[in-house]
């Protein structure tokens, strides 16, 4: 019998001010500094293939159990996973030693305080729609609008 494959952790993300600029800045040294800039550089990217390829969660997924078993695949999100019972399952799922995470240390923080815009919000939100259904039917809509409620304004 062949080992149990195992994929890394594929992580949700809502499209939050921060995110968003992060992820406008990968592959650049560009910082902008003022909100403005960033609405701006988010503006020009979020129909990005950049985007694209890092933010269809549906495609990924269709495309991981298409090639994998579920049992062989653990679904993560960025907005859950900082918590002991999450650490927890992805032990589990690992088949490794439950550790206690440390919470107080902060890395890849994001270099922003700025929150988008609430029409680019829409906007994006809007561009990705298919993503969002896409998630709410896998994983329930409640908790899909437990973790992303810019979503439902």
């Amino acid at each position: 019998m062949p080992p149990k494959t195992r994929l890394k952790p594929a992580c949700f993300h809502a499209m939050n001010g921060s995110s968003a600029i992060s992820m406008s800045n990968l592959g650049t040294q560009l910082q902008p500094s003022t909100k403005e800039q960033e609405e701006q550089l988010v503006s020009r990217s979020y129909k990005s293939k950049d985007w694209e390829i890092r933010t269809r969660y549906d495609e990924t997924i269709q495309n991981l159990e298409s090639v994998f078993e579920r049992s062989q695949i653990f679904y993560g999100f960025y907005e859950t996973m900082f918590t002991v019972a999450s650490i927890k399952s992805l032990c589990e799922f690992l088949e490794i030693q439950f550790f206690q995470p440390d919470f107080e240390h902060y890395t890849n923080v994001s270099r922003t305080e700025h929150q988008i815009d609430t029409k680019l919000l829409g906007e994006i939100y809007s561009h990705y729609e298919p993503v969002y259904a896409f998630a709410a039917k896998k994983f329930g809509a409640k908790f899909i609008g437990s973790i992303w409620p810019e979503r439902n304004d």
